[in-house]
């Protein structure tokens, strides 16, 4: 929906294991194919970008194959299972000077990009710390999706929703130099924590309290961020 709203580019090809559902979705582009195998969109010299939207465990290795070949990379977070793979992504990138970008969308919704144009202008002064909350109930049977599966997840609510408030506080903050925290597995049972517990504090001083959770039996997503002289608050997306 979004790339049909955007002049100037256009669809070439989809990839899917499920070639059917590949085949439905291009039919609604003009001149689109559907794909079973990402090495064709690779090989394919009038593709420029690809858009990586993938379990966690094939996020990094088909964003690296693409760098690799000089395709720009948008590619869905968490980018990979853990730091090493995205900073060898980062390191290929700068040297082929691709762009590589990771989908933190929740930098793009209206609220966030007001509260940042506020918070630049200094409108509450020197940043002093943030709380930030974000969970779900999970749903029936919630154990059993994907996510709980270490080996193609790469850990749990602090690897899905916890990455966007990470994102989210060192962009207002900065750099942090102090992390703090616990993964807990509260409820759900499996390999990876429902719950996640951060403290950061940056280089300038300001402070991240960071809670996401999977056992959030009431929905929540809330940002707040205090100054020197006043406060912004996100409630809900």
């Amino acid at each position: 929906d979004a790339i049909k709203k955007i002049s100037g580019i256009k669809l070439i090809s989809i990839v899917d294991l499920n070639l059917r559902r590949a085949t439905r979705l291009a039919e609604s582009f003009r001149h689109c194919s559907a794909e079973k195998g990402w090495n064709n969109v690779l090989a394919n010299k009038e593709i420029e970008a690809i858009i990586v939207a993938t379990h966690n465990k094939f996020l990094a290795p088909i964003s690296y194959a693409g760098i690799r070949v000089k395709k720009h990379v948008l590619c869905e977070k968490p980018a990979g299972l853990n730091s090493e793979e995205i900073r060898r992504n980062i390191g290929l990138a700068r040297k082929n000077r691709i762009v590589y970008m990771i989908g933190f969308n929740h930098r793009y919704h209206p609220a966030f990009s007001l509260a940042k144009k506020l918070f630049d202008q200094r409108k509450i002064g020197r940043g002093l710390f943030i709380r930030a909350r974000y969970g779900f109930g999970g749903r029936k049977n919630y154990a059993k999706d994907w996510r709980f599966n270490k080996d193609i997840s790469g850990g749990g609510e602090l690897i899905d929703q916890g990455v966007h408030m990470i994102d989210l506080a060192r962009w207002f903050l900065g750099d942090f130099t102090d992390v703090y925290g616990w993964a807990e597995n509260l409820f759900w049972g499996g390999e990876v924590e429902d719950n996640g517990f951060l403290l950061l504090r940056s280089k300038a001083g300001g402070v991240a309290s960071i809670q996401v959770s999977w056992t959030n039996w009431k929905w929540i997503h809330s940002f707040e961020i205090y100054g020197e002289s006043g406060y912004l608050t996100i409630e809900g997306l």
